[in-house]
């Protein structure tokens, strides 16, 4: 039970970040998406031409920008450009299944109960029905972000469609011709006995990176 009670320290914890997150800087650009719209991919990419996500969670230590399930006050104020990807709500909530992070999922959205239908009565229909209201939280949150400040791009056109990258490279004012040549194409996960989820290889690579700093000091 007390590890129960953590989870909803932890989805409490998410809520006061999300709703009072001040950055240290501005960012050119932060990548929002609720998990499973391959946002990892762009998260690392983008980190190359501007400070977004990866530059802050670095150098403030502030991991929480990735999935913000609402735009917290000082965006609005501080004109925070957002990219938010969205995907079809069924293909999310598989993608988090099969990759384990469901529970994850709602403790970032800051369901303060995301043990109910995982832990305490194991039920996979009401679990997603669950999940699914809480994409809609999430997605109906960012509605109300400027249409100025944010771009929405789905999932499937991401790394297919060329216009895809155009947008982006636009909405940020990138004019850097690499930006557009060497963008990122889709490559479907290669789910063998050793696979390694890239949100995990990406937090391990942030971890090595901060351990390398305080080594310096």
């Amino acid at each position: 039970m007390p590890n129960l009670i953590s989870l909803t320290a932890r989805s409490l914890k998410t809520r006061i970040q999300n709703n009072f997150l001040k950055l240290p800087e501005k960012p050119k650009c932060v990548i929002v998406s609720p998990g499973g719209c391959g946002s990892v991919n762009l998260i690392k990419y983008l980190e190359k031409y501007c400070k977004s996500n990866l530059y802050f969670e670095k150098k403030y230590d502030i991991s929480i920008l990735g999935h913000l399930y609402k735009p917290p006050n000082s965006f609005f104020k501080n004109n925070v450009k957002v990219i938010v990807l969205k995907r079809n709500f069924n293909e999310i909530f598989e993608s988090m299944k099969t990759r384990g992070f469901i529970r994850n999922g709602l403790i970032t959205y800051g369901d303060l109960i995301p043990y109910l239908y995982t832990n305490l009565y194991k039920d996979n229909n009401k679990l997603k029905k669950r999940f699914v209201k809480y994409l809609n939280f999430f997605y109906s949150n960012w509605k109300l972000y400027p249409k100025n400040l944010k771009l929405e791009i789905n999932y499937k056109d991401l790394y297919s469609k060329k216009i895809s990258k155009h947008r982006i490279a636009n909405f940020l004012s990138i004019k850097n011709k690499e930006f557009l040549k060497k963008f990122p194409t889709y490559k479907k996960y290669n789910k063998t006995r050793n696979f390694i989820d890239p949100s995990t290889l990406l937090s391990k690579e942030i971890e090595k990176y901060k351990n390398q700093n305080i080594s310096k000091k």
